[in-house]
C-alpha cells in the first residue's frame, strides 16, 4: 500500500521532474556530459579521455578539475571522485556539485572541524560531499586540494530484482539494456516518485511528454525491440 503523501503526487509532478532533470542535460562541455549520472557512460568518458582528457577539458561547471576516478556500473557513473584547486570557493564547489546531485545552496550541511571546510548534501539523485584540506590531496598530504564525491543512490535490493526480472522478460533476454535503463531512474528519479511513475504506467495515465523520454532511455540503453 502506498503512503498518503505518495498518494497526492500527480503525473504531472513526474513530468516536472522529468524535465527538470533533462533541462541539465543542455548545454554541459563532452566532460561534463561523459561523466554526468544520467547521461554519461564508458564510451563518452573513453572518447574524451581519447580527446586529451583533463589535459585538454578540465572544466566542471566552472571548477578545474585536476584529477578524478569513476566508477562504473551498468555502464552508469555509481561513484565519481574528483579534485580541484582550494582556489574555487566553497559556494563554487556546491554550484558545480549541484549539476549532478540536485537541490539547492541552502540544502547543505555545512561544517569546519579540524581546520577542515566540509560539505554534504544527500539528495534524491544521490549523495555528495566536498572537503578541503589535507584529507582531500592524497599522498603526500597538502592543503590545496577540494575533494570532491558523488555517490548514486540504489532502489531497495527486491524492486531492483523484480524491475530487472521483469523488463528482461518482456524485452526477450535483453538484461544489460534493463540495467541500464534502472540506473537512470536511480540517477535522477526518487524512490517515491518511481513507485508513482509505476503506478501511472499501470493506468495509462503517464503524459506523452514522459512516455517520449522513456524510449529515448531505452534507445539510450540500446534495446533492440
Amino acid at each position: 500500500m502506498r503512503t498518503t503523501i505518495l498518494k497526492n503526487y500527480t503525473a504531472s509532478v513526474i513530468a516536472i521532474i522529468l524535465l527538470t532533470v533533462l533541462s541539465g542535460c543542455v548545454g554541459k562541455n563532452s566532460f561534463e556530459d561523459a561523466v554526468d549520472p544520467v547521461t554519461g557512460n564508458e564510451k563518452k568518458y573513453s572518447e574524451w579521455a581519447d580527446n586529451g582528457g583533463l589535459n585538454k577539458l578540465n572544466d566542471f561547471y566552472g571548477v578545474k578539475i585536476s584529477k578524478l576516478h569513476v566508477t562504473w556500473g551498468e555502464d552508469q557513473v555509481t561513484r565519481l571522485s574528483m579534485w580541484a584547486s582550494l582556489q574555487h570557493s566553497p559556494k563554487d564547489v556546491r554550484k558545480a556539485m549541484q549539476k549532478i546531485c540536485g537541490g539547492d545552496d541552502k540544502d547543505w550541511k555545512i561544517s569546519d572541524d579540524f581546520g577542515f571546510r566540509i560539505g554534504e548534501y544527500d539528495g534524491p539523485r544521490g549523495h555528495c560531499t566536498y572537503l578541503g584540506g589535507e584529507w582531500g590531496t592524497g599522498s603526500p598530504p597538502g592543503r590545496d586540494n577540494w575533494a570532491l564525491t558523488y555517490r548514486r543512490k540504489e532502489y531497495p535490493t527486491q524492486i531492483r530484482k523484480n524491475f530487472v526480472a521483469s523488463c528482461t522478460k518482456t524485452s526477450q533476454g535483453q538484461t544489460k539494456a534493463c540495467e541500464c535503463v534502472l540506473a537512470k531512474f536511480e540517477s535522477y528519479l526518487p524512490y517515491e516518485a518511481f513507485l508513482l511513475l509505476e503506478d501511472r504506467f499501470k493506468e495509462g495515465t503517464v503524459p506523452p511528454s514522459t512516455v517520449s523520454d522513456m524510449n529515448r532511455f531505452r534507445r539510450e540503453c540500446g534495446f533492440t525491440n
